[in-house]
């Protein structure tokens, strides 16, 4: 299974050959590229940061290793949902951002907050997010911090000779999914982002879901590991409450309310299989066997019309989602 990162340190350094550069000390192109992200990260109530500074010869950059930021007290771990890296911000002319994302550069000490929910990349508010840091400073930058909410006196990375430089790190995010970035000197900033943190366990996704004759709200799951995940092959309860209504019109037929692990072949189980007559609203319990392989799966539902249960399962298509499964 390999090793649980509850905190890492990284940096991917001097970009070496993935950056050209003129006499104006402007990146003439930075490829979007792919880093090492930890699968689990554990904000911490204090900063928690070690500085490894990695310098060179004359002239040549240099660039700070650094732990997670403090994220609000939360304590949870969270695991990491992996993405296609995508380019998230450009602040150089011409990038084609626009607004936070875009021109113009960071100028000193004047905080920018970028709204990660609402870029180009599709990535939902989180807790935290895997992201990797390129600065194109016109000069000497002596610090590029991120943080959630409050300047941590912590650094990203810095470039004493103004030279360009990347490093990585994953950044707790406000209660809005967005962080803050600032410089200590004038800088174009470009971030990459290759994946996003959610809490663990069974994570209901929303209070309630209604889809065709149904309306479901997960109230929760039993099983799991205190506080931590589902073992691969284990088993899960989940209980929800629901409203289900006759569908096409046929009050005696038998309709069932079926849940399953999105991307399986079948469903797993029936929160209801009876008859509802003018509708009907109660709670159930479905178990669930988490898949063999670790990861984060997403627990759907649907309503079905069969003669029992065991005939309603065939099929892995689902009406809505209703919570993810973390496995490991």
């Amino acid at each position: 299974m390999g090793t649980i990162w509850k905190v890492f340190a990284f940096s991917s350094a001097a970009v070496g050959a993935l950056w050209a550069q003129s006499s104006s000390n402007k990146a003439i192109h930075i490829p979007l590229g792919n880093w090492a992200a930890p699968r689990m990260f554990l904000p911490s109530s204090t900063e928690i940061s070690r500085a490894a500074r990695i310098t060179g010869g004359a002239g040549t950059a240099s660039a700070m290793n650094i732990t997670a930021l403090a994220a609000g007290g939360a304590t949870a771990p969270l695991t990491l949902v992996a993405i296609t890296p995508c380019r998230l911000v450009d602040t150089r002319a011409g990038s084609g951002f626009t607004g936070a994302f875009g021109p113009p550069g960071l100028t000193s000490n004047v905080e920018r907050t970028i709204p990660v929910p609402t870029s180009s990349c599709g990535v939902p508010a989180s807790a935290a997010y895997s992201l990797n840091f390129t600065v194109v400073p016109s000069g000497p930058l002596n610090y590029l911090s991120a943080y959630p909410t409050t300047f941590q006196n912590t650094s990203i990375l810095n470039s004493p000779t103004g030279q360009i430089i990347a490093n990585g790190a994953v950044v707790p995010a406000d209660s809005n999914g967005s962080f803050k970035v600032v410089a200590s000197d004038p800088t174009n900033l470009i971030i990459d982002i290759n994946g996003y943190y959610v809490p663990e366990d069974l994570n209901f996704l929303a209070t309630a879901v209604t889809t065709s004759n149904l309306t479901i709200a997960p109230v929760s799951g039993t099983g799991v590991n205190p506080g931590t995940h589902v073992a691969p092959g284990a088993t899960t309860t989940l209980t929800a409450n629901y409203s289900i209504s006759p569908v096409g019109g046929c009050p005696s037929c038998i309709e069932q309310i079926v849940v399953g692990i999105v991307g399986q072949t079948n469903a797993q189980g029936c929160l209801y299989d009876a008859i509802p007559g003018g509708g009907v609203t109660n709670t159930g319990t479905v178990t669930l066997t988490a898949p063999s392989t670790p990861g984060i799966y997403l627990v759907g539902v649907r309503s079905a019309l069969q003669f029992g249960c065991a005939n309603a399962l065939p099929g892995g298509s689902y009406g809505a989602n209703i919570a993810s499964l973390t496995v490991y």
